[in-house]
């Protein structure tokens, strides 16, 4: 069986076009508010994107276990570059000191420490199982539906009678008679 690309990877790798697009585009405009932070900020979501496919399209556990751990280590700066970038392009640098952004590496270098020590700690996530799931539908078929009938009853929490009204279906349409199927027994629609 040869290799199947996973309609969700195509996605997205369109995205990392899109965030080493941006990356470089920023990157080129490096006088501008707010550019180095783009850059940096837009360079992790890429590298993020990228571990992502690789997980996707992995077919060993080992590989799909590893770049799911390499996943977060940009993921774990993208919330702080997000705000610097936000706070440097409205024009509030002033607000970005070397003491508070110390205090926003904090965060980052929490999670990423948390990261490194996963595997002996397990205090992110527990230990990864290996589980197979079985997929009858291949991508973008559907099984066809039973119809389900909806009875006119009991409300679940009134204990009341009431009647359930439907719009007629359209996929159904019976030209002979100029009705729909859900409403042949009751004239034409109007």
């Amino acid at each position: 069986m040869g290799w199947v690309i996973n309609p969700y990877s195509v996605v997205l790798l369109l995205s990392l076009v899109v965030a080493v697009g941006t990356a470089v585009a920023a990157a080129r405009s490096r006088p501008a508010a707010g550019s180095v932070p783009l850059t940096m900020l837009m360079a992790s979501v890429a590298l993020w994107l990228g571990a992502h496919v690789l997980e996707i399209e992995s077919a060993t556990f080992l590989w799909k276990a590893r770049w799911a751990d390499l996943q977060w280590l940009p993921a774990a700066v993208i919330p702080t570059l997000f705000l610097v970038f936000a706070l440097e392009y409205t024009g509030r640098d002033r607000w970005l000191t070397r003491r508070r952004l110390g205090l926003l590496v904090i965060e980052p270098a929490v999670m990423i420490g948390l990261l490194a020590t996963n595997d002996r700690m397990r205090l992110l996530w527990g230990t990864p199982v290996e589980a197979t799931v079985a997929l009858d539908i291949p991508w973008g078929s559907r099984r066809p539906s039973s119809p389900r009938r909806r009875k006119s009853g009991c409300s679940p929490t009134s204990g009341t009678r009431r009647s359930v009204s439907r719009p007629p279906r359209l996929s159904s349409w019976n030209s002979s008679s100029g009705a729909t199927a859900s409403t042949a027994g009751r004239g034409s629609p109007s």
